[in-house]
């Protein structure tokens, strides 16, 4: 069989959050199906129905289409059922940030799908108990209000390049010491939202996964 892995395909978005992309090449129709990961592969290949590739990654010379919001959430909401928060559901939560109204934290987090109670600890709150698909997830708050989600995904975070595609390319911070993790910055907007979301993935030494995401929320000064 051709190394279709090794072939520039171009993918379109099916709206299926299990089944997301379809393609066609060489007058096969190839679907991408999302497993259940870790137990799994993270995507199968099926080539006319058939699974015939499993995939731990996406491949580099793959091109995957950019994703509409209606799109973002319903394939979000659709990992987030499976008990995953992965590159989709953390660009959705981004871009929500943006767009929900200044309030109460505890209607921002309902906002986000995300339910629990908050448990005081120094310097910031603990969702508890922590969502599915998460090990942790702290809140920040100013005046009552949300300011910033800091979440550690289980079994880890997304890869930069699931990242770039979802929120534009990165610009990679500063480490504060060599052995601490190496941050990578996205400025995440939407056009005439109240708030702009300033992600930043963290990733230890050496590694190709993140480890936590950072989500700031700030204000945005419309122009009148």
């Amino acid at each position: 069989m051709e190394d279709l892995a090794g072939q520039p395909i171009a993918w379109t978005r099916s709206g299926d959050g299990e089944f997301p992309y379809l393609a066609t090449h060489g007058g096969a129709r190839l679907t991408i199906r999302v497993n259940d990961f870790p137990a799994e592969p993270l995507y199968t290949l099926l080539v006319d129905d058939r699974p015939a590739l499993d995939l731990e990654d996406w491949p580099a010379c793959w091109q995957r289409p950019a994703v509409p919001d209606a799109v973002l959430h319903v394939a979000a909401a659709e990992q987030t059922r499976r008990g995953r928060v992965d590159a989709l559901v953390l660009a959705d939560w981004a871009r929500r940030l943006c767009v929900i109204p200044a309030g109460p934290t505890a209607t921002i987090l309902a906002a986000l799908g995300l339910t629990g109670a908050l448990a005081d600890a120094i310097g910031y709150r603990l969702l508890t108990p922590p969502p599915a698909g998460t090990g942790r997830v702290e809140v920040s708050e100013e005046d009552g209000t949300l300011t910033a989600l800091r979440v550690t995904p289980m079994p880890a975070g997304p890869g930069r390049d699931e990242l770039d595609e979802l929120l534009g390319a990165g610009r990679d911070g500063v480490r504060i010491h060599w052995d601490q993790p190496r941050p990578v910055h996205y400025d995440v907007t939407v056009a005439a939202a109240p708030f702009g979301c300033q992600v930043t993935a963290y990733f230890p030494i050496d590694a190709v996964l993140s480890a936590t995401v950072l989500m700031q929320r700030r204000p945005v000064r419309l122009s009148s």
